[in-house]
């Protein structure tokens, strides 16, 4: 698997803020096939050129994250958030996935109840097939995606 670090940030300002950052570096190009126990069949070549194409296909990226949290009462916070995702190919033909994230909590002693909303947008580029001399016309493809959560929790 890539290997990542994480670096995040967050401050309460007076009684009814909380704002966050975080950023996290992720190694895909670092991914390593390797062989478990003894080799008796001698693979390594199959590793190594899977390994090449690895470090051949994929890069380091940063990716980044803020939010804030602001409570109106004792029992009710509004959430705001955003974050970008950067492709892990070296040479992208997607764009950055970007999410707005925002939501409303309730809690009590006991239960909380939270209702969410996330868009999530993205593209890349596609071209269909190549045959011959006769080359397809990419195209450009943007995704979005609106998802609505609710989720009841209970303290035991």
């Amino acid at each position: 698997t890539a290997w990542q670090a994480d670096f995040g940030i967050a401050a309460v300002l007076g009684e009814r803020v909380i704002v966050s950052a975080d950023a996290e570096f992720v190694a895909y190009s670092k991914s390593k096939y390797s062989e478990v126990g003894e080799n008796f069949y001698n693979f390594e070549s199959a590793y190594d050129n899977m390994n090449r194409d690895i470090r051949a296909v994929y890069t380091s990226r940063w990716n980044y994250a803020v939010g804030v949290e602001y409570k109106l009462t004792q029992n009710f916070s509004l959430r705001y958030g955003y974050n970008v995702n950067k492709s892990p190919y070296r040479n992208a033909e997607e764009s950055d996935l970007k999410q707005h994230n925002c939501g409303i909590g309730w809690s009590k002693d006991w239960a909380t109840i939270d209702i969410s909303y996330s868009n999530n947008k993205y593209g890349n580029t596609t071209q269909f097939y190549n045959w011959g001399d006769y080359q397809a016309t990419y195209v450009n493809n943007n995704y979005r995606n609106d998802i609505i959560k609710l989720t009841l929790g209970a303290k035991f």
